[in-house]
């Protein structure tokens, strides 16, 4: 199963297995062009990625738990999507993360409690989802987050 994205009239098939095969692949722009799908469980793979844009597109699915293997990242732009599930606690092995725009999409459940570990995060947003629960008394220790929209 490939994501499937138009350009034009025709419509364009990408093979995600060929793409998380790019492990010197440094970030990945594909933002508003209709991709449609889940996001592949073998992005992990992509240990030097540092930044993803696959906001404003049809993907669906849930945010795959491996994209706490992917160490390096600074940036995660998911917006605007079909996305549901709950936020991966994996997440909390990205130390170098600065962003993680989640919002308008079909989250839910709680804020992780260990988004603590982010110590570089400067902007969440997480409006227009399904999230419950009280807010993790913890992001208070971000001591350099500038931006949170819950």
């Amino acid at each position: 199963m490939g994501i499937h994205f138009s350009l034009s009239k025709q419509p364009l098939w990408i093979n995600p297995t060929s793409i998380c095969n790019l492990v010197n692949l440094k970030s990945i722009f594909l933002y508003r062009n209709n991709l449609s799908g889940p996001i592949p469980t073998s992005k992990g793979n992509l240990v030097n990625l540092k930044s993803i844009f696959l906001y404003q597109n049809n993907l669906s699915g849930q945010i795959p738990t491996s994209i706490g293997n992917i160490v390096n990242l600074e940036s995660i732009y998911l917006h605007q999507n079909n996305l549901y599930g709950l936020i991966p606690t994996s997440i909390d092995n990205l130390v170098d993360l600065e962003s993680i725009f989640l919002y308008q999409n079909s989250l839910f459940g709680p804020i992780p409690s260990s988004i603590d570990n982010l110590v570089n995060l400067e902007s969440i947003f997480l409006y227009q989802n399904n999230l419950f629960g009280p807010i993790p008394s913890s992001i208070g220790n971000l001591i350099r987050l500038e931006f949170i929209f819950l």
